[in-house]
Formats: structure tokens, sequence, C-alpha cells
């Protein structure tokens, strides 16, 4: 999934010529704002945070400083779209000598170790799952719903007690993926096929439809992590770290993919300037100058940003032992905290 800011249309798929077909492609606004946060999706809404551009202070300096917009583009439709671009574009690469290199290492420690610039790693973090599903959810988006991502807190879930997570928009209004938490920082779908009743159930519950149709397509379980390199490269070597090789960071803030796209942008115009005589080798090693504190800051914030979804949780109810003592604790005084994190309007049903 991948929220992409208006650097990364703006600087580097506009730069390229992609900025047209990219916006084709992704969800723009208003479904691409917001964070609400819901009993269901159909069910009692707590409230909504101002996301992605939508403050107006925030989205009247982003219109003074770019022509581009913040927009939801999915890497399910976005890698795609790369991939034809790279094939178009070199589809037989002229030899650049010592600054040509390809490597694909993901979030695999193979790079890193080569290199030896692996810096702060702490202990992995709690575990949840994707699951990307079809359910037609059109009739339920009624214009107080839109929002660009929809969290469920229901202290009395009954498909899988605990949970807590939120539905995403993949293709609106009927594409879209469920990303889970579940109690005590497990994945809740452990060990199950992609098959299982439950998990339909479980869409069912968030989504506040017992009947819905519901298709699972895929799941995938992941891990929070929290590291990043020291240096994305070194002077001894010719090869550079970026992406998810260098930052290893929770989706929280959203600037997960937008910073991926910005590292190998920075890094492939420096390697074209080399490559072709404009700049000398010197400049390559701006790259990790560069990039490096931008990859430390995103996963610092996005880490950081856990904590405040955590008391949250905690304000709802969902830190009980018991779906009993859960109800019990949305009491007055968590009613109180909502309307310190929320402002005045929550607990509103559309």
């Amino acid at each position: 999934m991948g929220l992409s800011n208006e650097l990364t249309f703006e600087e580097c798929l506009r730069d390229i010529g992609l900025e047209d077909e990219a916006l084709r492609l992704a969800i723009r606004r208003p479904s691409c704002l917001s964070m609400r946060f819901a009993h269901s999706v159909t069910g009692w809404e707590y409230g909504r945070v101002q996301a992605w551009g939508e403050n107006p202070a925030v989205a009247a300096k982003v219109k003074e400083t770019s022509p581009s917009e913040y927009c939801d583009l999915t890497q399910r439709h976005l890698e795609p779209l790369l991939v034809r671009f790279a094939l178009i574009v070199d589809p037989a690469e002229p030899d650049l000598g010592n600054c040509s290199g390809k490597a694909g290492d993901l979030g695999r420690a193979l790079a890193r170790d080569t290199l030896h610039t692996m810096g702060s790693i702490k202990p992995a973090g709690v575990k949840a799952c994707n699951v990307l599903l079809r359910a037609d959810l059109n009739k339920y988006m009624n214009k107080e719903r839109v929002a660009a991502l929809h969290w469920v807190a229901n202290p009395g879930f009954s498909t899988f007690p605990g949970l807590i997570g939120h539905l995403r928009a993949v293709r609106p209004c009927d594409e879209w993926v469920m990303v889970a938490f579940g109690p005590g920082g497990s994945n809740p779908f452990e060990g199950l096929e992609l098959s299982d009743p439950k998990l339909v159930a479980c869409v069912r519950e968030m989504v506040g439809d017992d009947s819905l149709p519901v298709e699972i397509i895929a799941m995938d379980p992941w891990t929070v992590r929290e590291s990043v390199a020291t240096e994305y490269s070194k002077a001894s070597s010719d090869a550079y770290l970026l992406g998810d090789a260098a930052h290893r960071h929770p989706p929280a803030v959203g600037l997960g993919s937008n910073t991926c796209i910005q590292d190998a942008y920075n890094l492939a115009w420096k390697v074209a300037f080399v490559s072709k005589g404009v700049a000398g080798p010197s400049l390559l090693q701006t790259y990790s100058q560069e990039r490096q504190p931008v990859g430390a800051a995103l996963v610092r914030e996005s880490n950081t940003q856990l904590n405040p979804n955590n008391a949250l949780w905690s304000v709802l109810g969902l830190n009980a032992s018991s779906a009993e003592t859960d109800q019990q604790e949305v009491s007055e005084l968590g009613r109180q905290r909502m309307l310190d994190v929320f402002g005045g309007r929550i607990c509103t049903k559309f």
C-alpha cells in the first residue's frame, strides 16, 4: 500500500513522465483523506482525525509549494506501472562502467551484511496481518463515511476477541485490504488458510453486515520493525542501499513507499550524471549523506506514532482481560478522553 505525497509525484513520477498515469490509477480526494475510528464501518463513529493534507492550513502550504497532490497509489497498481516503464525506457542498457549495478534485496539482510552498514536494530515488535479481499461496500460509503482508513475498535468483537484493525480501499469501493492486530501483539490469523470461514466472518463483523458477500484473495503476515542502516554506501564499494534494505518500520504516518521512491530517485539521477561524465564520482557520496538521515527519521517517527494509537485503544477499552470488562471500560472517563482526542464530535451514527 502507498499513500503518495506531492514530492513523490512532483519530483519523481512527474520527472520521468509517469505522473498522469499514476494519478489515473490512484485513489484521490476525498477518498484518501481522514482516519476514521468507529465501532464498525457502518456503526457508531467515535471520531476522525484529519490526515494527509486534509487540514486546511497544511493544504494551503502544499498548494504554495507544489502543483502535485496527495493521493493513495497502492503497490498493487504502482509496481506494474514501474515495471512497464523500466521495460520501455531500458530494453538494453548501455555499459555504464563501474557505476552500473542492480539488486533487489527487499527487506532481507544480505546487502546490508555485505556492506557492513547495519546500525540501529531493535527487537521485532508486534505482529499483524494484511488480508486482501473483495467486498462491495458502495452502498455504505456515503459522504459522511468517506475516509482513507476505517479503524474498527469494537470492545465486544466476537469473531476474534481483542482484534483491532482497519479497512482501506485498494479499488473503491469493492477491493480492500484489512489490516488486523491481535491481543498482546499477536497475529490474529496465525495458522488460518484463505478458505477459513472465520476470515469472512471477521470482515462482515468489521463492516457491520453479517450477510455481506466477501472473497478473500490473499494474506500477508508482517512484523513491526525498527531498524536503519548507519550508511547507505561506502567509499570503497559501488553498492548502495535503498528502500526496505536500508530502513524497516511500521506503516504509521504513511511515508514508507514515498521514502523508498525518493531514495531511488536521489540515487538514480546521481548515477546518471556520473555515468555520462556530467559530474565526478564524489557526487555519489552525497546519496548516503542526504538520504540516511531521512530514513532514520522515518523509522523513529513511524514507531513513535504507534504510542498514541496504543493509548487510544486503552481509552476505548480494548486492553481489558475479557469482552465484559472491555464493555465496562467504555465509561464516562473514556468518553472524556475521546473528547480530548477527537474534539466535539464523537459517537455519531451515519
